[in-house]
Order: structure tokens, then C-alpha cells, then sequence
């Protein structure tokens, strides 16, 4: 459960620490008071990728910071094997600088930002505003009815048979072809491994050093201003800097003995000591610069040889190493030249029948879960006021030929929805509204995470929803909240008023500066809002008087 959150210089936020507690918590106010800056600081923490507009105007950092509490057990045995405990919790705090460069810590001791990434998303799930649209592309469908059916560790299981069907059917290529064929084809073989290996690409190499070139050229800038700074306070060999000239008058007047010299040194003196302090935090600051010439022309090198590289053996520059294994593979199946193809092809014939057996089981769990899902997420969409909706899961094959293999099996997936009495169910992408893709994800989400102990944040996610169907929103947030921590920005009364623990986020001037607040509301301060969400800026004795009764509704409807 996340505890406590602490934000430091992100966007229009100077400042602010909220506590959070068990249950509902709504954020709540106007648009633009600072509501998704919260929402993006937390996916910063959970090391999602971030702006360095993020920083607010004038600072050097930002920094985010989290104390979680109750942590499941997943979360600790991760923890465990980074060699960290969560028993007592967990606090998570990133450092983000305008350079580009991320200091990173848990419980205290420096961490990677994967590492952060690897914790944070166990922790935190977070559903934005737009999740829905996510539904609206067919090739995701699959995804979420195996995440409902558990079918993760079969389709690990099929995954490695299908991966071994294609290296037998490309040995059995590589066999079927004349002898001149394979000699022309393993010259070329034999010529990539050897520049590949020569080379030596690692995993994830030149993304890695693509995001560094960036950085790079970024601290480029940074070291020629800063050293342009110190040339012009020290100095060079041919011209005086400023720290000189100020010391050189300071010596010209020490040997007047007048008052007013003596008033001017001291100012002087003054100046020298401030030009000084300068000089050193100039110089700290060139000094921590992960830039140099030599590491950005090596970087730039090395990248143009991957590029090259790839460009030779036909792939990504991203995927060199495992192009390195495909060509000791095929290497390997050209040079068994007295291998008995026939053999081969029995072998393949074994195989492809173990994986059309593993894929007709995935078909088999998906059919069975497909009726239950469609079934649950319609008595959840029933609940959101939709009485009518028919919610329908197609599964088919690939291709008209079943034996057709993907990675994930021969199935294609497809949702289908009947909003309306009398209508057939037709793709989600012909039919569903706004609204109604939000309460298809919100029941997605409903059934789903129905396991999951991690705090559930939902942004904005009751886009297009009002009235009764608000109404009905709020009782569903209600009740995933009785087994986890959920947070949400809302801007509906309905779910205000549901929820066990209210903020308001509002903005304010403070001299020419903007900043952010975030205040919990006590039992007065949730009616002043629940006004302002109702009645906008006509507040109205009748408004007060509404928003009291609609609280204490919500109160006796909600009594734990």
C-alpha cells in the first residue's frame, strides 16, 4: 500500500507530501490544479519514462520519493533476490536531473532505475483516462482473455515448442538446398559470425547506447557553458578572468590607507570570496559531467559499427546478438552434410504434433474461459448501466488452415458488443462510445485484478460517464477497494462522495510563481467540494443542502 508520497520540483509542484490510507482515496479539483502532475510523478517512481519538461521552471532536479507499507509477497521476494528486504516496507525515491542522468535509491542504497521499474510496477498499477481506447485494438484482445484464464505457464510451454519447430524447418531448408547453395550460403555464414564476433554485441547494447549519445550531447552543451563560465572568472593564459581582476584591485588599494579604501576592499573581499564560491561549484559541477570528447566519440563509433553491422546482416541494429545465435544455427545445420534429411523430417512431423497438441489445449482453455469472462464482464457492465449490453468473445483461427502457427497459438481474438436490445454484436471498434469503453474497461479491470494486492490508481477513467452510471462506477470502485488500496482522480460528485478518503488539489500564486497544494479534507471541506463539483461556481443554499445529503447518503450506503 503506498503510505506516503513526497514530490519536490515537478511541473507547477514546489513542494508537497500527501499520506495516503487504506481503501478509496478521490483526488479531486479543477482542471489543471496539478491532479495528473500527481499521477505522472507516481509513474515516475514506478520508473516509467519521463520529459526533462517535468522539471519544474528554474530547477536544477526534481525529485520523487515513496513510502509503501503491507507490501505484498511477490514484491518481497523481488526485493530478496536484489538483495533487499521488505519486510518492514519499502522506500522508493528518484532523482531526475535537467542533464538527463536519474539517481536512483530503495530503502536507501543506490539502485538501478530497472530496479525501480522491476518493484514499482508490482506495487502500483496505474489505468489512465485512455486505457479504453487499448480495447479497441483486436491484436490486444488475445492478451487480456489469457491473462484472465492463467494461461501463462502453457504458453511458456508452447513458446518453446514452436521455437523448436522453426529451427528444425529451417535445418530442413538449409539441407534441401544444392551443394553449391550451401557453400555460397556458408561463405556469407561463416563471414557475418566472423564480424559479429569480432564486434561482440550485448543485449539491449544499442538502445542503451542510443539513450546515451543523447545524454551525451545534452551535457555537450552543459561543459561548453560551464567551462566558457570559468574561462571568463579564471582566466587563461593571455587575459585575466574576473577572479583575478577583482584580486589585482583588492592588492592596488591595500596600499591607499584611506577610509573609503578600506570600505571598498572589504566589498571587494566581498566579491572575491562570492566569485570563488562560484569557481568551485563550476568546477563540482564540470567534474560530476558524465560527458567528455572521447566517451561521445567512442559512443558515436561504436554505434555507426552496430548500424553497419546490421545493415550487413539484415536486421535491427537492436537484435545483433540474437542474429549471432540464428547463425551459429544455421551454421551449424549446413555443415551436418550427412544428416539424414528424412530423419529430420520425421523429427519435425513429432514435433509439429506436439505443438498443434499444445496449441488445440491454449484453444481449448481460451473457449472455455471466453464463456465465463463474457458472462462476468456482462454482469459488470449490467451493474454500470448497461442492462442491454450483450458482450461477446469470437475466438478463430489464424487462417483458414488450422494448423497456421503464431507465437501465441493458431486463435485470433475478437470482442464484440450489443449495447442495444435487438442489435447483433458487432467489434468494439464499430460500436462502443467513450462512455462505454470506459465501463468495459473498468469491468475488465473489476474481474481481473480481482487477485491482485497492488495499489490500483485510476485516472480519470470515468470519462464519458455521469447520471445513474456514475452512480454505479462509484459502488464498483467501492468494492475493489475493499481488497486494495485504489486511488482516483475524478471529477464526478457520485465517486467524491464514495470514497473513505478525499483530496483536494488546487493551485495558487505565490508572488510570480505557480504551485500546486494538496490538502485532505475533513468532513466540511468534502461538502465545500462536493459543491463545487455540483454547482461549479453558483453555489446556492439548495447546492449545500445537496451536497450534505448526498454525503451522508453515501455514508449510510457505504458503512463498512
Amino acid at each position: 500500500m503506498l503510505k506516503r508520497l513526497y514530490i519536490e520540483n515537478v511541473a507547477i509542484i514546489e513542494k508537497v507530501e500527501i499520506e495516503f490510507f487504506d481503501g478509496l482515496c478521490v483526488l479531486s479539483g479543477e482542471t489543471g490544479a496539478g491532479k495528473s502532475i500527481i499521477i505522472d510523478s507516481i509513474n515516475a517512481l514506478c520508473g516509467g519514462r519521463v520529459s526533462r519538461d517535468l522539471i519544474r521552471t528554474g530547477a536544477n532536479s526534481a525529485v520523487v520519493s515513496a513510502v509503501f507499507d503491507n507490501v505484498p509477497e511477490s514484491v518481497r521476494l523481488e526485493a530478496q533476490q536484489m538483495g533487499l528486504s521488505a519486510d518492514d516496507g519499502l522506500l522508493l525515491r528518484r532523482e531526475m536531473y535537467l542533464s538527463g542522468h536519474n539517481a536512483c535509491h530503495i530503502n536507501g542504497q543506490p539502485a538501478a532505475l530497472s530496479m525501480l521499474r522491476q518493484l514499482g510496477t508490482k506495487l502500483i498499477n496505474i489505468h489512465g483516462q485512455h486505457d479504453g481506447l487499448y480495447l479497441l485494438d483486436e491484436n490486444l484482445h488475445i492478451d487480456y482473455l489469457d491473462e484472465y484464464a492463467h494461461l501463462q505457464p502453457l504458453l511458456d510451454e508452447y513458446l518453446a515448442e514452436y521455437d523448436k519447430l522453426l529451427v528444425q524447418n529451417r535445418r530442413i531448408k538449409a539441407l534441401s538446398l544444392s551443394e553449391n547453395e550451401k557453400q555460397k550460403r556458408l561463405a556469407v555464414i561463416e563471414k557475418q559470425i566472423f564480424e559479429l564476433e569480432q564486434a561482440q554485441p550485448k543485449e539491449n547494447e544499442f538502445i542503451e547506447l542510443t539513450e546515451l549519445r543523447t545524454r551525451l550531447y545534452s551535457e555537450e552543451k552543459l561543459a561548453e557553458s560551464l567551462s566558457q563560465a570559468l574561462l571568463y572568472l579564471e582566466g587563461t593564459d593571455d587575459a585575466a578572468g574576473a577572479y583575478s581582476c577583482v584580486n589585482s584591485a583588492i592588492g592596488n588599494l591595500t596600499q591607499v590607507k584611506t577610509a573609503d579604501c578600506v570600505e571598498l576592499i572589504n566589498q571587494l573581499n566581498s566579491v572575491s570570496e562570492t566569485l570563488n564560491d562560484t569557481v568551485s561549484k563550476l568546477t563540482g559541477m564540470l567534474s560530476r559531467l558524465e560527458y567528455s570528447p572521447e566517451l561521445l566519440d567512442s559512443t558515436e563509433s561504436r554505434l555507426d559499427k552496430l548500424e553497419k553491422l546490421a545493415s550487413k546482416c539484415g536486421c535491427e541494429p537492436c537484435e545483433l546478438d540474437k542474429t549471432l545465435k540464428l547463425l551459429y544455427d544455421e551454421q551449424g545445420s549446413l555443415v551436418m552434410l550427412d544428416e539424414n534429411i528424412d530423419s529430420l523430417k520425421a523429427e519435425y512431423l513429432e514435433q509439429r504434433a506436439r505443438v498443434t497438441d499444445l496449441a488445440q489445449k491454449l484453444h481449448n482453455t481460451r473457449e472455455k474461459a471466453a464463456d465465463e469472462l463474457s458472462v462476468r464482464i456482462e454482469e459488470n457492465l449490467s451493474f454500470l448501466s448497461m442492462p442491454n449490453a450483450r458482450f461477446c468473445i469470437e475466438i478463430a483461427p489464424t487462417s483458414e488452415q488450422k494448423t497456421k502457427f503464431t507465437k501465441k497459438g493458431t486463435d485470433t481474438v475478437r470482442f464484440l458488443l450489443s449495447a442495444n436490445r435487438g442489435e447483433d454484436p458487432k467489434p468494439l471498434s464499430k460500436v462502443a462510445s467513450g462512455g462505454e469503453l470506459s465501463r468495459i474497461m473498468l469491468s475488465f479491470k473489476n474481474v481481473l485484478g480481482a487477485s491482485d494486492s497492488a495499489t490500483a490508481i485510476f485516472d480519470e477513467i470515468d470519462t464519458g460517464v455521469s447520471g445513474k452510471a456514475a452512480s454505479r462506477v462509484a459502488h464498483m470502485l467501492r468494492s475493489i477497494a475493499g481488497s486494495r488500496q485504489v486511488l482516483c482522480v475524478t471529477h464526478l460528485p457520485q465517486i467524491a462522495c464514495a470514497a473513505q478518503h478525499q483530496y483536494r488539489i488546487s493551485k495558487s500564486t505565490v508572488g510570480t510563481r505557480t504551485q500546486t497544494m494538496v490538502e485532505k479534507l475533513d468532513r466540511a471541506g468534502r461538502i465545500d467540494d462536493l459543491c463545487r463539483l455540483i454547482g461549479g461556481e453558483h453555489i446556492t443554499e439548495a447546492t449545500i443542502a445537496g451536497a450534505e445529503q448526498m454525503l451522508l447518503q453515501a455514508e449510510n450506503e457505504y458503512k463498512d
